[in-house]
C-alpha cells in the first residue's frame, strides 16, 4: 500500500525555496499547476529536477506531482466523460493486433482494402485532440472493435474503432512511451501490457479498463523501461534500460553503476520469473580528474524490444554501449537467452 504524505508540507520544505521566489527564475507554482502528471513526474524522475528531487523517497516526489496536478488534470479529464461510449468494450483477439501484425513481425495486413489505386479517395473518419499532449511515441494496438492508445499524458485509453468515443480510461503515474501489447493470458483475459517511464509494468484487463497488476522493474534508481515488452506463452519479456549518463553530468557523480538486463515476469501475476543482468555489479575502478570515485562495469542498456523464437525456446535482444570502464562484451551485442 502507498504511505500517506502530505504534499503541500513536501512542496513547502522541498520546493518553495526556489519556485515561490521570483529572484531565482524558477518557474512558480501556478505554472506548475498547470503542467499534466506525466510531465511533472518525468521532470523530478529523469528531468532536470532528478538531482534536487534526489533527496526525496519516490512516493514523495509522487505526491508532490499529483497535488500540483490534479486540479489542471481534472480540467482537462473532462472531455473523457463528455464523450464516453454508451456501451462495453469487445476484445475480440485475432493474433494480429500488435506492432508488425502478427509473432513473427511479418507486417502484412489482412483483409485491407486500401490500396496506391484508391489512396486520393479517403476521407478522415474521425480525430481527437489529447489535451496537455505534444509528442506520441506509443504505438497503438487495435482489435476489429477497439482501439488502445498509450500516451504522455500518463494514460491508456481504450477508444471505439467505428466513432472515436473513449470506452474507458486508466491513468497511471508516467506517461507511456514505448509500444503496447495486447495478449489472452492462459487464463483467458485479455490483456493490454505496457511500461510507463518510471519503469512500473503494467497489466490491464482490455474488457473492463480494470489493473490486473503492476510491477516496478526497476533494478537501479537510473532504471528506466524504454523498449517495449514482449508475450509468449504466459511469459512478459521486458527490456531494462537506464538514464545515469544524464546525472553523470555532475562532476559529483560516482559513475557508474547501473546497467540493462532483461526481466521475465509472470504474464497473470506479475511474479518475476527470472532475470538477466547484461553486466556483473559494478566494483570502485579509479577515482575522476575530479577526484571521484568511478565505478564499473555499467550500461549495455537494452532499449528495443525483445523478440521471441519459439522453434528454438530463445528471446533475443540487442543491446547499447558500456557507460564506464571496464568494457564487457555484452555490449553493442545481440544476445540469446534460453527463455
Amino acid at each position: 500500500p502507498e504511505i500517506a504524505h502530505d504534499p503541500a508540507s513536501l512542496y513547502k520544505t522541498h520546493c518553495a525555496t526556489c519556485h515561490d521566489l521570483p529572484e531565482t527564475k524558477a518557474p512558480p507554482i501556478e505554472s506548475l499547476r498547470k503542467l499534466p502528471l506525466g510531465k511533472i513526474t518525468q521532470t523530478l524522475e529523469i528531468g532536470i529536477m532528478q538531482p534536487m528531487a534526489a533527496m526525496l523517497e519516490p512516493g514523495e516526489r509522487l505526491a508532490i506531482a499529483r497535488w500540483l496536478a490534479a486540479k489542471e488534470d481534472a480540467k482537462r479529464n473532462q472531455w473523457l466523460q463528455a464523450n464516453a461510449c454508451a456501451g462495453p468494450t469487445p476484445a475480440r483477439l485475432t493474433g494480429a493486433e500488435n506492432r508488425g501484425m502478427a509473432t513473427y513481425n511479418w507486417r502484412n495486413p489482412q483483409g485491407v482494402t486500401i490500396s496506391k489505386a484508391n489512396l486520393d479517395r479517403l476521407d478522415l473518419k474521425w480525430s481527437i485532440a489529447l489535451p496537455a499532449v505534444n509528442a506520441m511515441r506509443s504505438l497503438p494496438v487495435a482489435t476489429a472493435d477497439t482501439i488502445y492508445l498509450g500516451g504522455a499524458d500518463a494514460r491508456l485509453l481504450a477508444l471505439d474503432r467505428q466513432a472515436g468515443c473513449v470506452r474507458w480510461f486508466l491513468d497511471v503515474d508516467s506517461a507511456i512511451r514505448n509500444s503496447l501489447t495486447l495478449e489472452r493470458t492462459p487464463d483467458g483475459i485479455n490483456t493490454v501490457f505496457f511500461a510507463d517511464e518510471l519503469g512500473t509494468v503494467h497489466a490491464v484487463d482490455a474488457t473492463t479498463g480494470t489493473l490486473r497488476w503492476k510491477v516496478s522493474a526497476k533494478i537501479h534508481p537510473t532504471s528506466v523501461v524504454s523498449g517495449s515488452v514482449a508475450y509468449h506463452d504466459g511469459t512478459l519479456f521486458v527490456p531494462i534500460s537506464l538514464f545515469e549518463v544524464m546525472v553523470a553530468a555532475n562532476p559529483k557523480h560516482e559513475c557508474c553503476r547501473a546497467h540493462g538486463g532483461l526481466t521475465a515476469l509472470n504474464a497473470q501475476t506479475g511474479e518475476k520469473r527470472w532475470h538477466f543482468a547484461t553486466t556483473p555489479d559494478a566494483q570502485k575502478t579509479y577515482p575522476s580528474a575530479a577526484g571521484t570515485q568511478m565505478w564499473g562495469p555499467s550500461g549495455v542498456s537494452v532499449w528495443n524490444r525483445p523478440t521471441i523464437d519459439a522453434a528454438r525456446g530463445v528471446v533475443y535482444f540487442g543491446t547499447g554501449e558500456n557507460a564506464s570502464s571496464p568494457a564487457t562484451d555484452t555490449s553493442d551485442a545481440i544476445i540469446a537467452l534460453d527463455l
